[in-house]
């Protein structure tokens, strides 16, 4: 389940980055819902000292917390 909330996560992210309104905002409303659904579930995108470009989806703990 987890794998598939991430995929789908990253998919609505690309149609996100589109910039073009319309269609991109509400991928961007998607992605956040399942963003909100990955991180209840124990997820969490880090690690926190890590830079973005270099972050992804990892299990709450010690080097993670958001």
């Amino acid at each position: 389940v987890i794998a598939h909330l991430i995929a789908a996560s990253a998919a609505e992210d690309a149609l996100c980055q589109d910039h073009s309104g319309g269609l991109s905002d509400l991928a961007c409303d998607r992605r956040d819902a399942i963003d909100d659904e990955i991180h209840a579930r124990g997820w969490c995108w880090g690690p926190d000292t890590a830079a973005e470009a270099d972050r992804s989806w990892m299990r709450k703990g010690s080097t993670c917390h958001n």
